[in-house]
């Protein structure tokens, strides 16, 4: 995020901030507004951030079959807005959570304001791009998940491939299937329109099952 519109986001919305803490309506696992934004149509802003979450998490359980015990990949995983609602519903001796972002602020933000949630995992991807991480050495489309084969149940990406050229979705979709269990799913809300677009994605599908979830 650029410097002069964090320093605004600070200054108009600290003061927000402040009266949520000292009304007892700050939530540890929701990121302050002066992260993200905070009005009314930003889906990152509290309210927004948690009710888009919990309607995610009903989608994965709806269209996923998730359950309890499952091993959990988020491709992108920002600040958490999936994670928070799976932490009371993944089991914490048996569930995972594994998540990567580009953006080193919000995994950091996440590794400690899970801390007390261990079976939650958060890893910066050093992938290039841009806006978010013009330093990045890695290209997407040669990013390698950091992850063992066979490693989840279920993959996700909530808000991703929406802006991934086609041969980035390629890669992304490849791993998926690499880091997937024998019969894991792979759940995103903007499947549609990629689905016949190679034979990666006929080569991916023989692996695991395409879930197309609209939102």
């Amino acid at each position: 995020m650029p410097l002069l519109i964090k320093a605004g986001l600070f200054v108009r919305y600290t003061p927000s901030d402040v009266l949520d803490k000292l009304n007892g309506r700050s939530d540890p696992l929701v990121p302050p507004r002066r992260l993200v934004g905070g009005g009314s149509r930003n889906p990152a802003a509290p309210g927004p951030f948690r009710e888009s979450g919990d309607e995610f998490l009903g989608l994965l359980r709806d269209y996923g079959q998730l359950e309890p015990h499952y091993r959990v990949l988020d491709m992108g995983c920002g600040m958490g807005r999936v994670a928070r609602p799976l932490t009371t519903f993944l089991d914490p001796a048996k569930g995972l959570y594994e998540g990567f972002d580009i953006n080193t602020a919000e995994v950091r933000w996440c590794s400690e304001h899970y801390a007390s949630h261990p079976n939650f995992r958060f890893q910066r991807a050093d992938i290039y791009n841009k806006m978010y991480n013009p330093k990045g050495t890695v290209q997407a489309e040669k990013f390698t998940f950091p992850y063992p084969d066979a490693s989840f149940e279920l993959a996700f990406a909530s808000s991703l491939f929406t802006h991934m050229p086609i041969s980035q979705v390629a890669r992304y979709l490849a791993e998926t299937a690499r880091v997937l269990a024998p019969g894991g799913a792979r759940c995103s809300p903007c499947m549609c329109g990629i689905r016949s677009r190679g034979s990666w994605l006929r080569r991916a599908s023989r692996l695991c099952r395409f879930v197309h979830m609209t939102t």
